[in-house]
Parts: C-alpha cells; sequence; structure tokens
C-alpha cells in the first residue's frame, strides 16, 4: 500500500519517491486495484463507463500501477474480481 507521505515541496524527495515506488511495483508479481466506488451489480466490464470513471483512475500513482506490474485484478466495492 502506498499511502506513506511524501514531501512535495522537495523536488528530490518527490523524485526518489517515484522511482522507488515504480521499483516496487515493477517487482511485484500481481497488483490488486480496489475500486470502492464501482459496483459488481451487475456485473462490470471492463469498458463499462463506472469502471473508466472510477475515482481509483484519479489517485496519484495510478500510472505505476498500471503499467509497473506484471498483473493487476480489479476488484469492486464488494470485493467481486471484474478483470
Amino acid at each position: 500500500v502506498d499511502t506513506y507521505y511524501i514531501d512535495k515541496t522537495s523536488s528530490a524527495e518527490l523524485s526518489k519517491a517515484i522511482n522507488s515506488i515504480y521499483i516496487w511495483y515493477q517487482k511485484s508479481r500481481i497488483c490488486y486495484a480496489y475500486l470502492a466506488d464501482v459496483s459488481s451489480h451487475p456485473l462490470v466490464e471492463v469498458d463499462d463507463t463506472k469502471f473508466r470513471r472510477s475515482r481509483w483512475f484519479t489517485q496519484g500513482w495510478t500510472l505505476q500501477e498500471l503499467v509497473a506490474p506484471r498483473q493487476l485484478t480489479f476488484y469492486s466495492k464488494d470485493w467481486t474480481r471484474i478483470g
């Protein structure tokens, strides 16, 4: 979980944090993305508008979570796998 504090006023610390978090995701086997605002009833498809408009896609590390891990699995607010 990438919820620790990063001092964004320091460009050196921010750069170091971005690089280390990317490496952390890259070394992971799987990343689980919990979409708290996406319902699975009826089942949501990956191309569904509700999925694409999830708040998860606006968080700070989303690009790293999408690109770096070997596998990324999305779960709805009731922990149903949606893709």
